[in-house]
């Protein structure tokens, strides 16, 4: 077959255009590191790429919720610490207190210093989080979790106006971590304490700080860790765990 000088000039154009576009292509891969450019280049690869830039998306986003749900129990963690300590101190007062041994202004003195532990334990109670969210407030988290009414009558002055809700975290694949702590019981606590003190630095104190065992006494179990709601008494000394986890 006779092939005509045109004919064969224009299929070596064709040629050399393609080899050049081949060419360009290889050139642009290299500049960019990347073997696809265009999803035409590999339709399958591209495909599982998209399925690993989203399974590699989920995982940044739960390791940054892995990240801010550890700072978050290590401020409930340090906070709720603060508490054990003020309510074992509160306790031994409370102790010491029942000694009939005290003099008017021995049972002053001690109120003094129940007073101090009672505001700590409302301070600690309304600790908020960097972003100004109360911490132990459950749900409503812009909400504080014990609040004062100073006009109310002894006895009832703190009430708890959070919830007991639970904040879930996602830290895996279907795997969620609750993020806090609340305390239903603490209003109570304050309560007590705020009579306890009122009743150690009333003119009678002397011949009237007996009654304060009508009251319980707190007390924090043996490895200090704060236990759901629950009171009840036993002999002269009553216990009041009242952190709900």
């Amino acid at each position: 077959m006779r092939i005509a000088s045109t004919q064969y000039q224009a299929t070596m154009v064709n040629a050399l255009q393609n080899a050049n576009a081949r060419l360009s292509n290889v050139m642009e891969q290299m500049a960019s590191g990347q073997r696809i450019l265009l999803p035409s280049d590999d339709p399958v690869a591209t495909l599982r790429l998209s399925r690993l830039n989203r399974e590699e998306a989920a995982l940044n986003q739960y390791r940054d919720n892995i990240g801010a749900l550890s700072t978050r129990l290590t401020q409930n963690e340090t906070a709720l610490g603060g508490m054990v300590q003020d309510m074992l101190g509160a306790r031994d007062l409370l102790l010491w207190a029942g000694n009939g041994g005290n003099t008017p202004a021995d049972l002053s003195a001690m109120a003094g210093s129940l007073s101090a532990l009672r505001d700590s334990l409302l301070y600690s109670s309304n600790q908020r989080d960097q972003e100004g969210h109360y911490l132990f407030s459950g749900t409503a988290s812009d909400t504080a979790t014990v609040s004062y009414n100073a006009t109310a009558a002894v006895g009832t002055r703190y009430s708890f106006t959070g919830n007991t809700g639970t904040q879930q975290v996602v830290v895996g694949e279907g795997v969620t971590q609750s993020a806090n702590s609340t305390l239903p019981g603490m209003a109570q606590l304050l309560n007590w304490l705020d009579s306890a003190v009122q009743s150690l630095d009333a003119p009678l104190a002397a011949s009237s700080h007996r009654a304060l065992w009508a009251r319980p006494v707190v007390s924090v179990p043996a490895g200090g860790t704060l236990m759901p709601a629950s009171i009840h008494r036993s002999q002269t000394q009553a216990s009041c765990h009242f952190c709900a986890a």
